[in-house]
């Protein structure tokens, strides 16, 4: 579980990819949230705004805007991340290439916040591997 500060009274929905709702609260500034799957988003409406997010592990309270997209980087190729890092050669695979952003974004945002603030699966596993 995962505290998730929203800076305001609203409602949260976790939604399936189907637009099925599997769970509904309400929320007045902040939520103790699950980590959601890839299957999964939640979305946070108030009367002002509507913000659509992803929880993941880590370390301190979450702004949903951090983390607008779950991702999971089991199948995140480390050599093509190593050849991207090394020689900034870009993957053939559009999936690659963004699964690459994705893990660079993430990895600033953790140096930003000097700590793990976000842990998607799988990120420490590649973190380890390219540094080995």
């Amino acid at each position: 579980m995962r505290l998730v500060e929203f800076k305001s009274a609203g409602v949260v929905e976790l939604l399936t990819r189907y637009g099925q709702i599997k769970l509904k609260l309400n929320v007045e500034s902040s939520a103790m949230l699950a980590p959601n799957a890839l299957s999964e988003t939640y979305v946070f409406k108030n009367d002002h705004q509507v913000i659509t997010f992803s929880v993941c592990e880590g370390q301190g309270t979450l702004n949903p805007l951090d983390y607008p997209k779950a991702y999971h980087f089991v199948e995140l190729d480390v050599k093509a991340l190593e050849l991207y890092l090394m020689h900034q050669q870009r993957p053939t695979s559009a999936k690659q290439a963004e699964l690459i952003q994705a893990f660079l974004t993430i990895y600033d945002l953790n140096i930003s916040k000097s700590n793990y603030y976000l842990t998607p699966p799988y990120f420490k596993k590649v973190e380890e591997k390219l540094l080995c």
